[in-house]
């Protein structure tokens, strides 16, 4: 975008970004473009929208409208934060106006920043990993939780316990109980250690039983409902120190277990 460009990159607390930068020495010799002028304007520019998840210094980019259609999948950018900005780089790439390998870094302000860190409650590791100690827990002093009728959960690690990066819970499901349709804005792990489950995802369904795991990506509507005549057990693990969840129908999604200085601390 030459020496100087000029744009906007935003980041909500909803898990949707947008960014536009543009050469800021765009010029037009009239009214109407010509189609030389075209070519120029769109290779002074660049957009694009997206939801976002974050994981080890790094934002992941899940791409639903760009600048060019060659932009597929999860565009992937180390980040930083130093005092109130947030820094993230590119990768490697050509400039289209002064045509030479280069790097694009964004510098965002104070109020990113925040968006940012409080888009996954407490997965933002820069500065609490930092002179962080090993922690034990005892999962036998933590109480169970119902949910919902017939779905009983056990947080093991959570943002709360003082994790920075996942959380993990396992769950008792009685016959002909589970979680209705829902999604999560990070990938999810389940593993059956006991009974057998029909799951539901995109369409599909699937049953698993004792010994199976289920990798269920990022904002992927899924749910699943115990169908055999004994007690469902199963271990999730949340790419996110704290459980989040959107549900069909219910407008505002289900935070638990941030941690105590978070919004949304249970």
């Amino acid at each position: 975008m030459g020496p100087n460009p000029i744009g906007y990159i935003a980041y909500h607390a909803d898990g949707r970004m947008m960014a536009m930068v543009f050469n800021r020495d765009r010029r037009l010799n009239g009214p109407v473009p010509t189609d030389e002028e075209k070519v120029a304007l769109f290779d002074s520019m660049l957009a694009c929208s997206a939801s976002y998840t974050l994981e080890e210094r790094r934002i992941i980019h899940h791409l639903d409208g760009a600048w060019s259609p060659a932009w597929k999948g999860a565009l992937v950018r180390p980040y930083r934060i130093a005092g109130r900005r947030l820094f993230i780089s590119s990768a490697p790439g050509e400039d289209p106006v002064i045509r030479r390998r280069c790097r694009l870094r964004s510098r965002i302000r104070e109020n990113a920043v925040r968006r940012v860190a409080s888009r996954d409650i407490g997965s933002c590791p820069i500065d609490r990993t930092d002179g962080m100690r090993m922690k034990a827990i005892t999962h036998i002093d933590q109480a169970l939780e119902e949910w919902r009728a017939g779905v009983r959960t056990r947080r093991l690690v959570a943002a709360c316990d003082g994790a920075t990066s996942l959380c993990i819970f396992d769950q008792w499901i009685d016959p002909g109980s589970g979680p209705p349709t829902h999604f999560h804005s990070v990938e999810e792990i389940l593993t059956v250690f006991d009974g057998a489950a029909v799951f539901w995802f995109d369409g599909e369904r699937i049953e698993l039983a004792c010994g199976s795991s289920l990798i269920v990506p990022a904002r992927t509507r899924h749910g699943f409902r115990n169908t055999g005549a004994t007690v469902f057990h199963l271990r999730a693990v949340l790419a996110s120190p704290s459980f989040e969840a959107s549900f069909d129908g219910v407008a505002e999604p289900v935070w638990r277990w941030a941690a105590a200085s978070e919004p949304g601390h249970h």
